[in-house]
C-alpha cells in the first residue's frame, strides 16, 4: 500500500506544480490589470470616450474600479501569493515523502469558485455571445479540474498529513 501512496504523492506534487504555475501567471496578470485600471481611471477612461459602445465599456470599467472591486482584486492577489508560497512548502514536503495538508488546496478551490461566481454576478451588464459563454464555462471547468486533481490524489493517501510515507517493496 505504501508504494501506491508514493505514486499518489508524486501525482499530487505534479498537480501542485501545475497549480503553482497557474497561480503565478494569475498573480502577474492580475497585478498588471489592477495597475492598468488605476491608470485608466486616472484619465477618466478617455480611451473609450466617443467610441461605439464606449459608454458601456466605461460603465463596466467604473464598476471594476469601484473601491469594493479594487479591494477584492488586491486581496485576491495577496491570497494567491500566499497560496503560491504554501504550495511551494507542500512541494518541499512531498519531495521528502511527507504528506502535505489539504487546506491550501481547499482554499484555492473555494476562492476560484467564489471569484467565478462574483464575476458572473458583477458582469451581468455585459452582453456576451453564446460561444463566449460556452468557452468561458469550459475554461472555468478546466481550472476547477486542475485545482481538484491534487485533492483527489491526497484523499486517497491513507497516511496522515505531516507523516512520512515509508517505501516498501
Amino acid at each position: 500500500m505504501h508504494k501506491n501512496e508514493s505514486v499518489l504523492l508524486k501525482k499530487t506534487k505534479t498537480w501542485t506544480t501545475v497549480n503553482i504555475v497557474i497561480l503565478i501567471i494569475g498573480v502577474v496578470i492580475s497585478t498588471i490589470s489592477v495597475i492598468s485600471l488605476f491608470g485608466m481611471k486616472a484619465t477618466g477612461f478617455a480611451l473609450f470616450q466617443g467610441l461605439p459602445g464606449g459608454e458601456e465599456a466605461v460603465a463596466m470599467l467604473e464598476e471594476a474600479t469601484s473601491p469594493i472591486g479594487m479591494a477584492l482584486a488586491v486581496v485576491l492577489i495577496i491570497i494567491d501569493i500566499a497560496l503560491v508560497v504554501w504550495f511551494f512548502k507542500c512541494n518541499g514536503r512531498m519531495k521528502k515523502n511527507i504528506v502535505p495538508e489539504k487546506l491550501p488546496y481547499y482554499i484555492s478551490l473555494v476562492l476560484y469558485v467564489l471569484s467565478q461566481v462574483y464575476s458572473l454576478i458583477s458582469g451581468s451588464n455585459v452582453q456576451v455571445t453564446s460561444g463566449g459563454i460556452i468557452f468561458t464555462i469550459i475554461l472555468a471547468l478546466v481550472f476547477v479540474w486542475i485545482r481538484i486533481m491534487p485533492l483527489i490524489h491526497l484523499r486517497r493517501i491513507i497516511t496522515k498529513a505531516g507523516e512520512k510515507i515509508q517505501e516498501t517493496e
